[in-house]
């Protein structure tokens, strides 16, 4: 049995192909047929999956938005689908942008952000309901030194706020 405590960040790592989507997927629910228990912050897994949902943030390994929508309007939808109301969506569009050094491509069509740039969407798009849990599916593939370490500040910053972080990779340095 493994827990993870609140404000926890914690690193999965395994060479590819060990498991560690496959445990990401059980972990949010998108895997239902497995033996054991999950619970997350006392829900089980996949019984509760809309209360934990309401908790939940989560990044694929592979991010994948329409590319016709622009950032904005994909996270508006994204937002709307977590929960939030209208105003609070148009309230943390900005904020999370602006921690993401994103707020330049607000009003840009994905299909003309280089993947590094999608890949720190996706990151918005999990950290826009303020979720209690950050479930992080190689986060860091395909993004260059600079945004690696600006992700890695942000995740150290979320852990001390009280973000429990799970984060899976198969690079021993990145979990370091």
């Amino acid at each position: 049995r493994s827990v993870i405590k609140r404000g926890e960040i914690f690193g999965y790592i395994g060479p590819n192909g060990a498991g560690k989507t496959t445990t990401m997927k059980i972990l949010i629910g998108l895997i239902t047929d497995f033996q054991g228990e999950v619970l997350i912050d006392g829900y089980l897994m996949p019984k509760k999956k809309e209360e934990i949902h309401k908790l939940l943030g989560y990044l694929p390994q592979n991010v994948a938005f329409q590319e016709w929508r622009t950032v904005n309007h994909a996270l508006k939808t994204f937002g709307k689908l977590s929960g939030l109301k209208d105003a609070e969506v148009e309230g943390r569009i900005p904020e999370i942008l602006d921690l993401l050094s994103l707020s330049d491509v607000r009003h840009k069509k994905i299909s003309q952000l280089s993947g590094g740039m999608t890949q720190k969407v996706g990151l918005a798009q999990a950290l826009l309901h303020d979720p209690k849990l950050l479930v992080l599916d190689e986060p860091l593939g395909g993004l260059d030194p600079l945004s690696r370490h600006q992700f890695k500040e942000i995740v150290r910053e979320l852990g001390k706020e009280g973000t429990t972080i799970l984060f899976s990779s198969h690079i021993l340095s990145d979990v370091q």
